[in-house]
């Protein structure tokens, strides 16, 4: 792949050349899908109206820290990087 700033697939995606990002590893099954279509419904509802963009990407902003408040809250849930082979896995793929 090329060095690029940014693309896009399912989501715009920027890639910092020679620059410092975060990356938020979700594992399937981490968040109960009832959740999750909870979570997307109350999205979908909040935007429904909404005719400023502006106002669309803070409701994104909500979503996604909903979503990610959803993962460091997992109660009754597995948590897969707790098993060490699962963890170095996954440390090993993000320095590969």
């Amino acid at each position: 792949m090329k060095n690029k700033e940014k693309y896009k697939r399912n989501l715009p995606h920027i890639q910092p050349l020679d620059q410092i990002f975060f990356v938020t590893w979700n594992l399937k099954g981490a968040i109960p899908k009832s959740k999750i279509l909870q979570l997307k419904n109350e999205y979908k509802k909040n935007i429904e109206n909404i005719t400023d963009k502006s106002k669309i990407s803070i409701e994104g902003k909500r979503y996604f820290k909903n979503h990610d408040n959803e993962l460091h809250n997992l109660s009754g849930c597995q948590h897969f990087l707790k098993n060490n082979k699962l963890a170095k896995n996954v440390a090993d793929t993000l320095h590969y």
